[in-house]
């Protein structure tokens, strides 16, 4: 693994997971951060840029071939993946 390249496993909605996100973001000033999230809301990811109060969800459906895929993902103001988002 490149000495640049950082992984952190989360537990979503943890409290000490996301206190280790947010002091590694500050601690690493990354470029960039990879968060998982459903991948058809990339496009929009600076609508959670806006004046937003916690906690918010994300919900994504598609469907195709007779099959259907739902995605939650529930935004916390103690989410690792929000503080990812918006330290910064």
């Amino acid at each position: 693994m490149p000495d640049d390249l950082h992984v952190i496993g989360v537990r979503h909605h943890s409290p000490a997971c996301a206190r280790l996100v947010a002091d590694t973001v500050d601690r690493l000033r990354p470029a960039h951060v990879l968060i998982e999230g459903p991948a058809d809301f990339n496009d929009r990811l600076g609508e959670l840029a806006l004046a937003h109060t916690p906690p918010i969800a994300i919900y994504s459906y598609m469907a195709a071939g007779g099959a259907a895929r739902r995605s939650w993902s529930p935004l916390c103001d103690y989410s690792p993946e929000w503080l990812a988002l918006t330290k910064g």
